[in-house]
């Protein structure tokens, strides 16, 4: 029987999208047949290599995410893993899996494989990915076991996509980008992998959902959110064949009745010591692959040092069964043998969050003082050995393209319980010791370094809230990640974040008021991006009457503080008060430029200032000066295309408009909104504040239909981006309803 063509829809919806016909299509790349796109778009034919070019160059993107691609090849494949060739059993949930799929018996709704933790969820997952590739145009793998963790895997589909909105600031309006692309389209897999709380996913599952979505969770029940296909353990003879494969006592292919009797009866036993549990099935053939042992003296061994075992790591946490932990336990004692230093990598993994670790963090080890040897940050050959010895039993994995390592979470629980508490606690507190030397600043040159390990992050601020740690790091990795998340305009967890750093600070107050001063300036940022101008003034009050009372009257750090609340009192239409602030300031950065730090950027931050304030109070020619003398130190300093040049420029398109050059103004707010949207992304609000001005200009000049198409994609992005009843976003619809048209 012939294979069935597959339509290759990334084609037809790229060509849809800008309105062509076949025919057009056709024509423009010099196909003698106009039939031709059809019969590519329908799967029938490929292109040649000819055309394959001119519709790159047609549509301005590469063949690949054309859906143009080699024979068995799929367009749009991130999937982590590799597939497991020891895969075993299992057949009848990908049959399953496949009917309810092909046959739509769940239409929209997404399949959900359940149970056990080491039941086999994620290979079976990885399984159906890797057989029935070919279905599909897109495979997409998430990771989904916190909220945190998914929004930065989800984003990161706008990469590999190339969305427009992938390098939007706000990180929702990316996953909504990514969640409108997967609803245009039909032939797909997403997989959410890890979904411990069912409700996370609120947000994230694409509608109208008309490719396939599937999930792996813990939870028997998934109500409305999916239907549930129920996994049970191995059978007695599955495992056993599964061991034999694994351990490899036999070969690859072999099935059954190819398997010695006494082989079959005795991994008959250990699968049924271990429960039929693929994960302990798994380490137990690492362990007897490893060691060359026989089967009969693996269980001999099992048996005889299980009590000891189970004593030396204490109660077995949750449900997880105990000869997973058993198992385990032998691996690490033999490794502890031969290359104990591996046992202390994994015991610092245990602390981070489980998938993609970064390697940045291993390298950062080395400038913290603690349990884990600096050599592996220092010399690669013996990270590479405890690497080596660890990925023998399978407990840690390693992806050399992306340099991640990853660790199954129950490995992680074991090798936890095996610490005492106080060996705990060391762990932990230098586990977030680590992460707070490594996460960057969170300055718009640093970002994707954030997203990269944000993660990890999360995960240290985790330990830092189960382990109620008092030290200095952790406050300032809660405030590094929240001024982060606070730049990204993702604003939920960032004042529970500043709230925690300033209750660890205070409990140390005669050493940290500097680092307390710090922090409630940042709260104060956070509420004057929030349009509470009010609050925020408090905080950077009490950031300036702490920094007064410890440094010098000239110190940078006083200059902030005074500019900051400068931009409050103009902000309250304060003029008066505003300048005075902005006034010391800058005189304290003028006189200490180059001396302690202070640079042409926050010498450009007050003139820019200044030259706002003197706008506001209609002297134009003054305020021309003052952002003019900004523009140039921020081009000078940062190149023409840094997002923060876009504030002068357009501040300088304010005051040509109402100095009346028309045509100077225009071609700054352009110059403005085409920056902004080519570094923070068409829906960043300040393209949306660029496009008032402009929609201003132009009611000036009585070209009322633009100005009001302006304002109203000014406010479609404002209200998502700060809500409706934001003061920006409340103006910009008042200027609608007062429009003469």
């Amino acid at each position: 029987m012939a294979k069935k063509a597959l339509a290759n829809e990334l084609l037809s919806n790229e060509r849809e999208r800008r309105h062509w016909t076949q025919e057009y299509v056709a024509a423009q790349i010099g196909a003698p047949d106009t039939k031709m796109v059809g019969k590519w778009e329908r799967g029938i034919t490929v292109p040649a290599p000819y055309y394959r070019q001119q519709l790159e160059v047609l549509f301005g993107k590469k063949a690949r995410t054309l859906g143009i691609v080699r024979n068995g090849d799929i367009p749009f494949w991130s999937v982590p893993y590799r597939q497991n060739l020891f895969f075993t059993a299992r057949e009848a949930i990908l049959a399953q899996l496949y009917s309810m799929y092909a046959t739509k018996a769940t239409p929209g709704l997404p399949l959900a494989l359940s149970g056990l933790g080491g039941v086999g969820k994620t290979q079976t997952a990885l399984e159906y990915a890797y057989r029935y590739r070919h279905e599909y145009q897109i495979v997409v793998w998430v990771q989904a076991y916190s909220r945190e963790v998914l929004e930065a895997d989800f984003a990161a589909l706008a990469p590999l996509f190339n969305l427009p909105e992938q390098q939007e600031q706000d990180q929702q309006k990316v996953i909504q980008a990514v969640k409108q692309w997967f609803s245009s389209l039909t032939r797909w897999l997403l997989i959410f992998d890890n979904v411990d709380d069912l409700h996370i996913l609120d947000g994230f599952l694409p509608s109208p959902a008309r490719g396939h979505i599937l999930l792996t969770t813990h939870s028997q029940a998934t109500g409305v959110i999916a239907q549930a296909i129920e996994m049970q353990a191995m059978t007695l003879d599955e495992g056993a064949f599964f061991l034999l494969r694994r351990a490899k006592l036999i070969p690859l292919h072999a099935s059954q009745t190819d398997v010695v009797e006494e082989s079959l009866q005795l991994a008959g036993q250990i699968s049924q010591t271990l429960g039929g549990l693929p994960l302990a099935l798994d380490q137990a053939g690492a362990y007897i692959e490893e060691t060359a042992c026989s089967l009969a003296h693996w269980l001999s061994l099992y048996r005889d040092q299980r009590e000891v075992f189970l004593q030396r790591r204490g109660e077995i946490i949750g449900n997880h069964p105990t000869s997973v932990a058993s198992t385990w336990l032998l691996a690490l004692e033999k490794i502890q043998r031969v290359n104990p230093a591996a046992i202390e990598l994994l015991h610092f993994l245990a602390f981070l969050a489980p998938d993609a670790i970064p390697q940045e963090v291993i390298t950062a080890t080395a400038l913290v003082p603690g349990p884990l040897s600096p050599s592996f940050a220092t010399e690669p050959v013996q990270f590479d050995r405890a690497i080596k010895d660890l990925r023998a039993f399978s407990l840690v994995r390693r992806n050399a393209e992306t340099n991640m390592l990853s660790i199954h979470r129950l490995v992680q629980l074991v090798l936890r319980a095996q610490c005492d508490t106080e060996t705990q606690r060391l762990w932990a507190e230098y586990t977030v010791r680590v992460l707070n030397k490594v996460f960057p600043d969170g300055s718009f040159e640093t970002w994707s370094l954030c997203e990269h390990l944000l993660p990890q992050a999360f995960a240290a601020i985790e330990l830092i809230e189960q382990g109620q740690m008092v030290f200095r790091e952790a406050a300032q990795l809660l405030h590094r990640v929240g001024g982060y998340l606070r730049q990204r305009a993702r604003y939920t967890s960032v004042e529970r974040f500043y709230q925690h750093a300033l209750s660890i600070l205070e409990q140390r107050y005669e050493e940290e008021q500097l680092e307390i001063a710090l922090l409630l300036n940042s709260w104060g940022e956070l509420y004057f991006h929030l349009g509470k101008p009010t609050l925020a003034e408090t905080y950077f009050q009490r950031a300036l009457a702490l920094r007064k009372k410890l440094l010098e009257p000239s110190h940078p750090e006083i200059a902030q503080s005074l500019h900051n609340l400068g931009m409050i009192y103009v902000d309250l239409k304060q003029f008066a008060l505003a300048e005075e602030y902005y006034q010391q300031a800058l005189s304290i950065r003028e006189q200490m430029m180059g001396i302690v730090g202070i640079g042409p950027s926050k010498l450009a931050e007050s003139l820019g200032e200044l030259g706002y304030l003197y706008w506001q109070q209609d002297n134009y020619n003054l305020s021309e000066q003052f952002f003019q003398r900004a523009l140039t130190l921020h081009e000078q300093m940062l190149g023409a295309e840094h997002p923060r040049v876009g504030v002068d420029i357009l501040n300088m398109a304010a005051v040509y408009r109402q100095q009346g050059k028309y045509h100077d103004a225009e071609h700054m707010y352009l110059r403005a909104i085409s920056l902004w949207k080519c570094t923070q992304g068409p829906e960043d609000p300040d393209v949306a504040y660029a496009q008032s001005g402009l929609a201003k200009l132009y009611l000036l000049q009585e070209r009322f239909s633009e100005a009001k198409l302006l304002y109203q994609q000014a406010y479609i992005i404002l209200e998502k981006a700060l809500g409706p009843d934001h003061p920006k976003a409340v103006s910009v619809q008042q200027q609608i309803t007062q429009l003469p048209i």
